[in-house]
């Protein structure tokens, strides 16, 4: 049997996580006057940011938990958790990153370039990785599925 919400769960903890992480990490501006911008963060109210983040919060810990809840009581495979994790570490990747390269420093922002050099190609071996592990999933699923139905 499989379980209906494991898809939606994914999803949501991939799409909070962003959101939860940049309002984890907060701004990383250097406190001075006039701030050089690699790129300008959004104009968005700080409470805005607040409720939006802790919104994602409880979104992100719902899903994983519904997750491991399903896992728990076996309705979904552990096999997934190689699924969800991967896609999970990307939304931390795109949210603390993007808290760094929105950053207001004194000069040059190094921390674009590492996030450019090492966020960028760590997110898409992630996403290969996660994507490999949900079809191989899949397919083992469907063969699973036409045995038994022989």
């Amino acid at each position: 049997m499989t379980w209906p919400w494991n898809s939606l769960a994914a999803a949501a903890a991939f799409l909070a996580t962003p959101v939860a992480s940049w309002w984890w990490v907060g701004d990383l501006s250097a406190p001075v006057a006039n701030p050089d911008y690699a790129l300008r963060p959004p104009d968005v109210a700080d409470s805005t940011v607040a409720v939006f983040g802790a919104i994602a919060t409880v979104i992100l810990f719902a899903a994983l938990g519904a997750m491991v809840v399903g896992v728990v009581r076996q309705r979904i495979t552990p096999l997934w958790l190689g699924v969800v994790v991967p896609l999970v570490l990307i939304g931390l990747i795109v949210g603390v990153g993007g808290r760094t390269m929105t950053a207001g420093v004194v000069g040059a922002n190094i921390g674009v370039g590492l996030v450019v050099f090492f966020g960028g190609p760590a997110a898409m071996v992630l996403m290969i990785g996660a994507v490999i592990s949900a079809v191989t999933i899949s397919q083992g699923r469907m063969r699973a599925q036409g045995q038994r139905a022989r």
